[in-house]
Formats: C-alpha cells, structure tokens, sequence
C-alpha cells in the first residue's frame, strides 16, 4: 500500500489537530488531519478509488485464506496507507474467505454492505484523531461472525 500523494507523490503528513482544506480533484471543503508534505489533500471520497480494485480482486480470487486475501489487497496499487479503503480490506478479506470456503453468503452484496460501513468508519475515527487513531476495520465485521467462520475453517482445515 502506498503511503504517498496521489497528486505528487510527496509522503504524507498526518497532523495532530486537524485544519480545513479543499480536496485537489473535487473541491470540496473539509477538516483533515492529514496532506502531503506540500500541503494536498484529498477527500475521502475521491480518495476511495481503490475500493473497486478490492471487490474486483475478491470475486475473482479463489483463495480460502484470508491473510493470503489481505496481502494480495494491500499490494493493489490502488490501496493507500490510511485510506478510507484500509478501513474495509480486512472485512472484505474474511467474508472473501468465508465464501470460498464454503459460507453461505452473496459476496457482492457482502461486500458493498462492507464499503458503507467503512466509508462511514474512516470518516467517524479519522477525522479527528490525528495520529492516534484506532483502526476501525474490526467494527465492519460482526464478531459472531467471524467466530462461526474462524471454527469453520479450522474445522476444514482451510488454513
């Protein structure tokens, strides 16, 4: 995953109060906590473009691991350190493995469920945390869930 600009390339400086400033592709005005070193920012939403790279790589991988799933979406070019993305890949990743092994779910459906939940995720956590924030991706999948699957796979023997 990257940790750079999308607009420059410059590394990322993540402040510990935030500051508004305007998105460089859409406009839009808004409190951040992080900008490149020569001060762009990017929203949220135009910075999510990775996201579509995530479902892509998980209905085309038949993999039952979901550390191998997770490895194989943090190398996506697409996939920035910190992104609104981050918030979903370990999500996407389990429900990934969950199907392949065998659960009984609508991947899609899971996994658009699965970007609402982090695009709301990144923006409740991030904003205002600076760089003392927790991680929110253990919120976007139900504990009980992940339980059912974790005995399931060490059941099968899919890991």
């Amino acid at each position: 995953m990257a940790e750079e600009c999308l607009i420059c390339g410059e590394r990322l400086v993540y402040l510990s109060v935030g500051e508004s400033a305007k998105c460089e592709f859409c406009g839009m005005t808004a409190v951040t906590t992080a900008k490149c070193a020569a001060g762009h920012y990017v929203c949220d939403e135009c910075h999510i473009g990775g996201v579509h790279e995530i479902i892509r790589l998980c209905t085309e991988t038949d993999s039952r691991n979901p550390i191998e799933i997770l490895e194989r979406l943090m190398e996506l070019p697409g996939c920035h350190m910190h992104g609104p993305e981050h918030h979903i890949m370990v999500g996407a990743a389990l429900l990934t493995a969950h199907k392949n092994s065998g659960g009984d779910i609508e991947l899609g459906a899971a996994l658009r469920k699965m970007v609402e939940r982090g695009k709301k995720s990144a923006r409740r956590h991030l904003r205002f945390l600076g760089r003392l924030w927790s991680c929110g991706q253990y919120g976007n999948v139900r504990i009980d869930s992940y339980q059912r699957y974790a005995a399931y796979g060490a059941q099968l023997g899919a890991w």
